[in-house]
């Protein structure tokens, strides 16, 4: 019987750590340090568009009983030494409002933001598990779960959301738009939604499915990626970053700020990575950051955004240099010195990488496309584990 031929880039692709407190996830350079969120004070901010208070991040979204439409919001910001500009389109969803005593459902737009951050790194967690990732029409790369073990594993890291929440952030990740082009550029990179595809359904309990906590049947979902993320699946790019560091991080400008520091030095193979040098500035831009009335204020608070990274244990040391023009402080230059465990993560993630490049150029054909699938049957898949498994370590371990 002839075996099925199988994508060699799944299988690279997933992450097998035993340890909890080790997990890594991966990394999707652009894709991933892009101000794609937009980020509120509060739930309630971010439901009925009120004012923030001071020091609060700028509410943007309708009263759900008086609905008004979004537009979109643009953003420029540098990656890699280039200039990018950015743009998100919010998702038009529907509630149930109470209006009197009578249920309504309103119309509201709803940008992706925190929920929906968190929400996104988990399910690709999820989906760097074993045999996770299936292809679909024309080679998409698709994800099947459970919204019951998305919700298992978003309590798991101590971020909670109920069942209605994340049914509500899938569609926003799903409806909502970010267009990413280099400044200037006539083409965009992107066009596209989080999940160009969301596909959910009840499952039946008595066939086998898991009731959640309610007693509901759970939902059996899938999601298609996008192309810079499947790209990078496909072209075998990804990089390991500490996942359990990244869901400790409570503030959502920290998480970015994580990753923008791990690319840094990710990108840093053969040179020095002693210290890595940003500017309150610099992080106010490129994280998608709205500057404050009050500098002052806003300075102290990216301060606290950046000493975050140190009490997780990704920095060792944090120095600053204040910025003055005449007597007012106009920015901070942060030395960071990341911490030994980091370093070595890094130094981790390299190796995994090359193991990764070598084994899928010693298994593609001479004549094939880049970027196309390598595919090999199950043994091969299953000896390709089983070597690398072998030879590499757990990133993270001591």
């Amino acid at each position: 019987m002839k075996q099925m031929a199988l994508p060699l880039q799944f299988a690279l692709f997933e992450i097998d750590e035993p340890d909890d407190a080790k997990r890594t996830t991966h990394f999707v350079g652009l894709y991933d340090v892009a101000p794609k969120w937009v980020f509120f004070a509060s739930d309630v901010a971010r439901s009925n568009g009120r004012k923030r208070s001071a020091g609060a991040v700028d509410a943007a979204e309708p009263d759900p009983a008086k609905p008004r439409f979004l537009r979109q919001v643009k953003r420029e910001f540098v990656f890699n030494d280039k200039s990018y500009s950015l743009k998100i389109l919010p998702a038009r969803i529907e509630r149930r409002v109470k209006e009197g005593a009578t249920e309504v459902v309103e119309e509201i737009d709803m940008f992706p933001g925190e929920k929906e951050q968190v929400v996104e790194e988990v399910i690709r967690r999820l989906a760097a598990e074993k045999a996770r990732l299936s292809t679909g029409d024309k080679d998409s790369i698709v994800f099947k779960f459970t919204l019951y073990e998305v919700m298992q594993e978003l309590r798991r890291v101590k971020h909670t959301l109920s069942l209605p929440e994340l049914k509500e952030a899938l569609l926003v990740l799903r409806r909502s738009t970010i267009v990413i082009a280099e400044k200037g550029g006539k083409n965009a990179l992107l066009d596209s939604s989080v999940f160009p595809q969301l596909w959910m359904r009840n499952q039946d309990v008595n066939a086998g499915g898991s009731p959640d906590e309610n007693g509901r049947a759970d939902v059996e979902t899938a999601v298609q990626f996008n192309w810079m993320v499947e790209n990078t699946i496909r072209s075998v790019e990804q990089q390991r970053i500490s996942y359990e560091w990244l869901m400790r991080i409570a503030n959502p400008f920290s998480r970015w700020l994580f990753k923008r520091v791990a690319f840094t030095l990710l990108q840093r193979h053969h040179q020095d990575r002693s210290s890595i040098e940003i500017t309150a500035r610099e992080i106010m831009r490129d994280s998608g950051m709205t500057e404050w009335a009050r500098w002052s204020n806003m300075l102290r608070w990216i301060s606290d955004i950046v000493d975050v990274l140190q009490k997780v244990g990704a920095l060792a040391e944090v120095e600053r240099e204040v910025i003055k023009v005449g007597k007012r402080h106009d920015d901070i230059i942060f030395r960071l010195r990341p911490s030994d465990l980091f370093l070595h993560q890094i130094a981790e993630a390299h190796r995994v990488s090359a193991w990764n490049r070598r084994e899928i150029a010693r298994a593609a054909d001479a004549e094939q496309a880049p970027g196309s699938f390598v595919r090999v049957d199950s043994r091969e898949l299953a000896d390709t584990r089983r070597r690398r498994k072998a030879e590499l370590v757990s990133i993270g371990e001591d």
